[in-house]
């Protein structure tokens, strides 16, 4: 629950902070918020997107 939360968002910030290969997303990355959509609506987002490329 919220300590697993917690530590994530601890563990994101670490990383991206770090001074040496910090984690950022690629430029041309496609950034999809996932919050709040069941695994069916994340496929199908990504599927959007896949799509919307060719």
């Amino acid at each position: 629950g919220e300590a697993m939360r917690k530590e994530v968002e601890l563990r994101d910030r670490v990383d991206s902070e770090r001074p040496v290969a910090p984690l950022r997303p690629a430029e041309d990355a496609i950034i999809i918020d996932t919050d709040n959509l069941d695994l069916e609506q994340v496929v199908d987002r990504i599927l959007d997107e896949v799509r919307a490329k060719k």
